[in-house]
């Protein structure tokens, strides 16, 4: 060992390939094969290349890991041995390790390398400290990558998942608002098609839907690195029964803000939609015209069912199949009323079955949210028939 350092201190080049058994390696390979970590430590500290690779193009650490040396591969990786470089068989010195059978403890030496910042990967698709950080819960680790400025927040590793969705599937709540705050788009699927919001865990979802709401309803979206208007997130929230009576210290919810926001038009509808399907499906009072507008209009308590079916009666005239729902009154209505107040009435509603048949609602919001969810449901009634 001495004799070594002799020789690199006074000027031996680290690089020169020496003679092996099957041919010339250079001394870094040797000693990597060897476990011979002083040697190993020597010739890093006089430029030894750490991540150059053989015909085969295994690298030293990758050549550590085949021969189970973990005290050689923790100095290499502390060295900035990259994680990101795969040989010629496709295997990383991560995956290497793994086969090996060194899973939990090869993972202690990698989080404490993340831990000090001393992890290289160059391919994130092969390694990302990020997801391992995520997957792990590490608050003090992912503020620590998060702040070196250069991290992709939405970066994807080989299985489509960016850093969000792991810490969501691994139920690290405040890990996933952390990288909320710092960027990371939620709206993103994995090669499945999965959303960070679909892979979470029940035990975590309420936890989740707080955080995301609140990100909905922050009047500091902006500023604080918030992406706005994340539908997909506002329909699984909703679908889940999220409150959408919330409001914030300035009595705004989370419909409001959306429409506030030129970018949120699509939570917008998601929201909207919600709304209007949930209405429907309850009851309400409304009047209801006959013979298209002619005569009193009439009280009637209107519902939809999941079938499709609109409601006002127990007689099969009075439930009925809607072929459409459209605002405002028609023209034979009109002229048949021509004569009263609610000729023009934006309180008044009207389907279409074999017949046009008008209601009239307490007010022109309520007739919107009836129009709206009367033509999504009925729309989701034909769909589900076409595809059976």
């Amino acid at each position: 060992m001495a004799a070594l350092q002799l020789i690199l201190d006074a000027g031996a080049d680290p690089e020169i390939l020496m003679q092996a058994r099957d041919g010339q390696e250079r001394p870094l390979y040797y000693a990597a094969r060897s476990g011979w970590l002083p040697a190993l430590k020597v010739l890093i500290q006089h430029g030894s290349s750490v991540n150059a690779t053989t015909e085969s193009h295994d690298t030293a650490l990758m050549i550590c890991d085949k021969h189970k040396y973990w005290d050689c591969f923790e100095e290499l990786l502390t060295a900035g041995a990259d994680l990101g470089i795969q040989n010629s068989s496709g295997q990383s010195a991560v995956s290497i390790a793994e086969g090996n059978g060194y899973g939990t403890g090869l993972q202690k030496i990698i989080w404490d390398a993340v831990v000090k910042g001393s992890v290289t990967c160059t391919d994130p698709e092969v390694f990302s400290a990020l997801h391992v950080a995520a997957k792990a819960g590490g608050l003090k680790v992912l503020q620590k990558l998060i702040g070196q400025g250069d991290v992709n927040i939405n970066v994807l590793d080989k299985y489509g998942y960016k850093a969000a969705m792991v810490a969501v599937r691994e139920g690290h709540i405040d890990a996933f608002k952390l990288l909320l705050y710092a960027g990371a788009d939620i709206g993103m699927k994995n090669k499945k098609g999965e959303t960070a919001v679909a892979l979470a865990r029940i035990d975590t979802l309420e936890q989740l839907e707080w955080i995301l709401l609140d990100a909905i309803l922050a009047n500091i979206v902006k500023s604080e690195g918030f992406q706005e208007g994340h539908a997909d997130a506002c329909k699984l929230l909703l679908l889940a029964g999220a409150d959408t009576t919330l409001t914030n210290e300035r009595g705004e919810t989370a419909l409001s803000l959306a429409q506030k926001h030129s970018t949120s038009k699509a939570a917008e509808n998601a929201i909207l939609d919600y709304l209007a399907k949930k209405f429907v499906l309850a009851r309400d009072q409304v009047a209801k015209f006959k013979r298209q507008g002619r005569g009193k209009p009439h009280e009637k308590s209107l519902s939809m069912l999941k079938s499709g079916v609109l409601s006002w009666g127990s007689s099969k005239r009075r439930n009925v199949v809607c072929q459409e729902a459209a605002l405002g009154p028609s023209a034979k209505f009109v002229r048949h009323r021509h004569r009263k107040v609610d000729g023009n009435n934006p309180s008044v509603f009207r389907i279409v079955t074999l017949k046009e048949v008008h209601f009239e609602v307490s007010s022109p919001d309520k007739a919107e949210l009836w129009v709206r969810g009367i033509n999504l449901l009925s729309a989701e009634v034909r769909a589900q028939g076409v595809g059976e």
